[in-house]
């Protein structure tokens, strides 16, 4: 059935207009949504929650010991995204992502502090990203 711009009346049965009236529009919004730095804040707060949780001992044993384990997945996902699409930027993100996640799971497995393994481990994750970026997209610039 379709919207005309004018209706039948009793005294007219054949609307005049065949015209269709026009679609109202949804009002646009005054800003722009960056739906990537959104979903990474979201999934950041997550994670904060997480760990606070953690730390005050309110999560159950097996979440507070395998929680870090889900947020390498997102990592790794992330790593092997960038380096399908080239992205050099989000691989050397993605592998910060991944040495955090490192030191998480450490520091939940009781293996190492959490203050022991950060710093090294995440700067191991970034080294070995700039010489697989170095190997595989080589004549590209990082932007």
């Amino acid at each position: 059935m379709r919207v005309l711009g004018r209706r039948s009346t009793p005294d007219n049965p054949e609307p005049a207009d065949e015209t269709p009236a026009p679609a109202r529009q949804r009002a646009r919004l005054p800003f722009y949504i960056h739906w990537p730095s959104l979903v990474a804040l979201v999934v950041l707060i997550i994670v904060t929650v997480f760990a606070m949780l953690s730390i005050r001992g309110a999560l159950p044993d097996v979440v507070a010991t395998w929680w870090p384990v889900a947020v390498l997945v997102i990592g790794v996902l992330w790593f092997l995204a960038s380096l399908v699409r080239r992205n050099s930027r989000a691989l050397l993100g993605s592998a910060a992502l991944i040495g955090v996640a490192a030191s998480l799971l450490l520091a939940a497995q009781g293996i190492a502090s959490l203050a022991a393994t950060t710093v090294g481990v995440t700067y191991i994750a970034i080294g070995t990203a700039i010489i697989l970026r170095g190997l595989l997209m080589r004549n590209q610039p990082i932007s």
